[in-house]
């Protein structure tokens, strides 16, 4: 008589649950849409502090200061900006807003983006934007945005219907389809 027991398929059933919630947690199907959750905000974050070194030693110290580094303190409507990724260039209509004011007021500068979700290219400012129409709402590929609670410079290239609180800076005019799908960190040139 064989005294085990035989709990041979808790293991798997077990293993199976834990690699639905993984994937879950990887590809972003989360029932909260509109924050990251903790997970993605820790990867978030492991992935720019290594950027945090080339941001002070490499990047001009305008992006990261508020005073005006003597461009115009106001953009109106239909003012343009200039951005510049692998050789392309690409024309953006700016908002006329406080926070499309401030970034103008910081151009030139260049900045390290990085990748992320496979929709948008993103980077943490040391200094906050001021706001003044954060909204939760959808966003249309081209959009650049202001993400307030990570202080986060963003360029969104693919839809995915998400809709989260930002303030909206500006619109890039060409179509990006292409231009940064699959590629990692890449530095853009806003001026």
């Amino acid at each position: 008589m064989n005294s085990r027991k035989n709990t041979g398929w808790r293991a798997p059933s077990f293993l199976f649950a834990v690699a639905v919630m993984l994937s879950l947690t990887l590809c972003g199907c989360t029932q909260q849409p509109q924050e990251q959750n903790e997970s993605e905000q820790a990867a978030a974050e492991t992935n720019h502090t290594s950027n945090e070194s080339l941001e002070e030693s490499e990047t001009p110290s305008s992006v990261f200061n508020t005073e005006n580094s003597g461009a115009s303190s106001t953009t109106g409507e239909g003012d343009t900006m200039n951005i510049t990724v692998n050789g392309v260039n690409l024309t953006a209509t700016l908002e006329d807003n406080v926070a499309a004011d401030a970034l103008a007021s910081r151009l030139p500068f260049e900045v390290p983006m990085d990748n992320l979700y496979s929709r948008e290219m993103c980077y943490h400012l040391q200094n906050e934007l001021p706001t003044d129409s954060v909204a939760n709402q959808g966003y249309e590929v081209g959009d650049i945005v202001y993400w307030p609670p990570r202080r986060s410079l963003v360029i969104l290239y693919k839809q995915n219907g998400e809709h989260f609180s930002y303030q909206k800076l500006g619109h890039i005019n060409e179509d990006l389809t292409g231009l940064f799908e699959g590629t990692g960190t890449t530095n853009v040139v806003f001026s």
